[in-house]
């Protein structure tokens, strides 16, 4: 799974193309800040199975340990000048979390 936070459905789809995706569909959120939309879907929860691929700290801070592991680019790879994980250092991570993990579902958080 990919989260673009921040990135409304009707911007996305307006750019992206949708065609190539296995499975595509836009849902309603339910959080309005990171931090209750992780709490709401993660925390308490056993997501064993699952690798955490995040740019954002509130992964840990509300469900740290619902994962079976979570990479956190916050704490190595932020960029101060621009405010953020970039989106390059994110994706890198993730394709080498699949080759460290490739056993494991992905969730793959953009910021």
């Amino acid at each position: 799974m990919i989260v673009l936070d921040a990135c409304r459905a009707d911007y996305f789809e307006q750019v992206a193309q949708i065609d190539p995706f296995d499975h595509y569909s836009a849902r309603v959120s339910l959080g309005s800040h990171s931090n209750e939309w992780t709490r709401r879907d993660f925390q308490g929860g056993s997501f064993d199975d699952t690798v955490y691929v995040s740019a954002n700290p509130h992964t840990s801070l509300e469900a740290g340990g619902a994962f079976h592991h979570i990479v956190k680019l916050w704490e190595t790879d932020f960029d101060d000048e621009a405010g953020v994980v970039r989106p390059d250092v994110v994706r890198d991570a993730a394709i080498s979390a699949h080759e460290e993990f490739p056993d494991k579902r992905l969730i793959v958080h953009f910021m």
